[in-house]
């Protein structure tokens, strides 16, 4: 129970300052690594060239994340989209619903409002399939990612650092436990968990955080609703935030999703989550959009990254930013010196550029009817080049349903980042 000093700081609204927030001119340029081609020159026979790098307004650093999920009641309402495609007149599987009311301590209330809806197509399902995707984009040897769900109460779901298979198996299983949840909504015991699950501030022991090690940490938090917990109600929003003031001064960035009308009511408390750390927040108006805005989070506050080969002036085709920084995409070359410009723009207008130069030699294919290993590795390139076009168009299709609520989205600009202790 929080005791009465904790009270009183809560009435007065946090009176201390915040960490002093450097000026962007103090900050260094954006980060940006090209690992392929790796070499300053180089020379192919072919016409076309995969490109891979790296690219970050911070210094490349490890990173922790843990991702909290709200499982209160309102999130078997709907997310506003068929995610089983199934139909929009579809209601949740007969033979789930008999399944579900076997269940020890199961509310008959429960079973009663799932017949009326698609559990499959709720808030509850969209989260869990945007934590999914997130999961399997980030790079394992990167980041450390835990899972934290919360409704009345917060537990682990997932501790930092598990295998990506262990993370996809306690989601799968979430889908069929969740109705041990749902009941009130309590960001404050969400948050406080999930700063416990990050452990101490970089250069502390314990929490598995050896001595020295420089990681970012981070905490994606996904709710539909409100707080109303700790009681009082009016005092739940209050607790939010004193959490998060303290998560933020140990250095802990926040990335907060307001999904839905009902999250409305409570905006200021995510937009603050988010600005305190220097992190980012966003409003979702339909709940479903988290699975394509997950997909692009960006974890590493790059605003642009371009890749323009110079001497044919065209850009690179294909271009995928992944969340946590890392992107590829392909690159048309002539005869003859190509000179390929990477650049990367930091939220901060801070930017950075590397140069490669590659010479295409000859033609890969020749005269010889197209059987050289140099014309069977065009062709690979190619089909993997139609093959990513095809995903970023369907992507674009999916994300384009967004457009009608454009005006409704808003996203918090970051500035730069306090300094923690020992930077």
């Amino acid at each position: 129970r929080v005791g009465w000093v904790l009270r009183v700081l809560l009435v007065i609204g946090f009176a201390y300052e915040p960490l002093a927030v450097p000026s962007a001119a103090q900050e260094p340029k954006a980060w940006l690594e090209v690992t392929q081609p790796r070499a300053e020159q180089s020379s192919t026979p072919l016409p076309l060239i995969e490109v891979k790098g790296w690219a970050s307004a911070r210094q490349r650093r490890r990173h922790d994340l843990v991702i909290a999920l709200d499982l209160s009641d309102s999130t078997v309402l709907s997310s506003g989209v068929d995610l089983d495609g199934d139909g929009t007149g579809a209601v949740t599987d007969p033979a789930f619903l008999s399944w579900l009311a076997e269940q020890p301590g199961v509310r008959r209330a429960l079973v009663g409002r799932l017949g009326g809806v698609d559990l499959d197509d709720s808030i509850l399902m969209a989260e869990i399939s945007a934590a999914e995707f997130l999961i399997k984009r980030l790079n394992p040897h990167v980041f450390r990612i835990g899972v934290v769900v919360f409704s009345d109460r917060a537990r682990i779901l997932a501790p930092r650092g598990r295998p990506r298979d262990e993370l996809s198996r306690v989601l799968r299983e979430t889908r069929r436990g969740f109705y041990q949840e749902l009941l009130g909504t309590n960001f404050y015991d969400a948050i406080r968990t999930a700063h416990a699950e990050l452990g101490p501030s970089p250069g502390e022991t314990g929490g598995g955080r050896a001595l020295g090690e420089d990681r970012e940490r981070s905490i994606l938090f996904l709710s539909d609703g409100v707080p109303t917990l700790p009681l009082p109600p009016a005092w739940a929003p209050n607790y939010a935030l004193f959490a998060a003031r303290i998560a933020a001064d140990a250095g802990i960035r926040f990335y907060s999703f307001a999904l839905g009308q009902e999250a409305e009511e409570a905006l200021e408390v995510y937009r603050q989550m988010a600005s305190m750390s220097c992190g980012r927040f966003e409003k979702l108006t339909r709940p479903a959009d988290a699975i394509a805005r997950l997909r692009r989070v960006d974890l590493v506050g790059l605003e642009e990254l371009r890749v323009v080969n110079r001497s044919t002036g065209k850009p690179a085709r294909a271009l995928r930013v992944v969340p946590d920084g890392s992107f590829d995409g392909f690159v048309e070359l002539a005869s003859g010196k190509n000179q390929l410009e990477f650049i990367a723009k930091a939220r901060e207008r801070r930017e950075t550029s590397v140069v490669r130069e590659v010479t295409r030699s000859s033609d890969a294919c020749g005269k010889e009817g197209g059987q050289s290993a140099e014309c069977e590795r065009v062709s690979e390139l190619l089909q993997e080049l139609r093959r990513r076009t095809l995903e970023i168009a369907l992507w674009a299709e999916v994300e384009s349903g967004r457009n009608i609520h454009r005006l409704e989205v808003e996203v918090e600009p970051e500035p730069p980042r306090p300094p923690t202790r020992g930077e």
